[in-house]
């Protein structure tokens, strides 16, 4: 099993001037917004630590039924893959391993967080933004055609979906959908009326939970369009963490190959965003963990299957 090595040197100081005057361009509330590489930075630090950057994912055919329960144990973990902003300090407080598998019906969501505040969002699901805490966000890109891109005027034949899966301070879950690359085609305030569906699991240690979706097709693909063994869907993931103090950390991660990902306005930027494969067939060879830097760490299953803690589909040693 792959190990990550310690911190590295700091960056060039023109790096680091760069990024503090970049700081004091900011307003205020998007200081808060900013990928936790840049953090360190933004506050004065060095930067030590190195995202995870994963070119695509696979999505497994499910094995049997599904239950969203927020237990793993009806799950084909082979699939996962590692998102963390600094691999080498944070694999084990900040982190999430994200799995997906599909049927004719749903795509099913698991991640599996490692979180010292689990569930923990100070907002109401009654009107407060998802992001300001603890929530997953998964955005796609379902077609039936070559998709159009990067501000290009979306076809009839294709879909985006910005998916924030989250539970308030009150214990109230919410699956929001909101369409189109410019958030312009409508919205769902909570899918599950729609046949949507999450549950969460927090684990024994308290330092983590698993939350569960299974989102049905007909919410995020045209008209038309089926799931087929070796289809693919366009794809990225946003984990977002609350902390004690209400500061707000988000990960980035999935994107597709020989590009420069934006990790800022990742939500925006959908030409950088990954590939998700529907794989044929389930119990596959797990993908590596790729850094920024591209090293790649191999990834070992492990044993713990009955709640998804960690770690359940291994992970980089320590």
């Amino acid at each position: 099993m792959g190990r990550i090595s310690k911190a590295r040197s700091n960056p060039p100081l023109a790096r680091t001037m760069t990024l503090m005057k970049f700081k004091n361009l900011l307003p205020m509330k998007w200081k808060n917004l900013l990928p936790i590489s840049l953090v360190a930075s933004l506050l004065g630090g060095p930067v030590w630590g190195t995202e995870t950057e994963n070119l695509g994912i696979r999505s497994l055919p499910a094995p049997g039924k599904v239950t969203v329960d927020g237990k793993a144990d009806d799950w084909d973990l082979s699939g996962g893959i590692f998102v963390c902003g600094d691999a080498e300090n944070l694999r084990d407080q900040l982190a999430v391993w994200l799995h997906l598998m599909y049927d004719s019906e749903n795509l099913y969501i698991l991640a599996r967080w490692s979180d010292d505040t689990p569930m923990n969002n100070p907002g109401d699901a009654g009107g407060d933004q998802s992001f300001a805490g603890d929530c997953l966000q998964f955005r796609t890109v379902v077609f039936k055609e070559d998709p159009k891109l990067g501000g290009q005027t979306e076809p009839a034949t294709q879909r985006t979906t910005h998916i924030s899966a989250w539970q308030d301070r009150h214990g109230v879950g919410v699956v929001e959908l909101q369409y189109g690359a410019r958030f312009d085609q409508g919205a769902m305030k909570d899918a599950r009326a729609a046949g949507a569906a999450q549950a969460f699991f927090k684990n024994e240690d308290g330092k983590g939970y698993v939350q569960e979706l299974a989102i049905p097709w007909k919410l995020l693909a045209p008209e038309g369009w089926t799931p087929q063994a070796g289809g693919k869907f366009i794809c990225t993931v946003e984990p977002n963490f609350g902390t004690d103090t209400k500061f707000r950390i988000t990960l980035k991660d999935i994107f597709r190959p020989g590009v420069t990902p934006d990790r800022v306005f990742t939500f925006a930027n959908n030409p950088i965003w990954g590939i998700a494969t529907l794989a044929p067939k389930g119990k596959v060879e797990p993908q590596s963990t790729r850094l920024a830097d591209a090293r790649e760490f191999p990834v070992r299953l492990g044993c713990d299957l009955a709640h998804g803690n960690r770690p359940a589909s291994g992970g980089l040693g320590g």
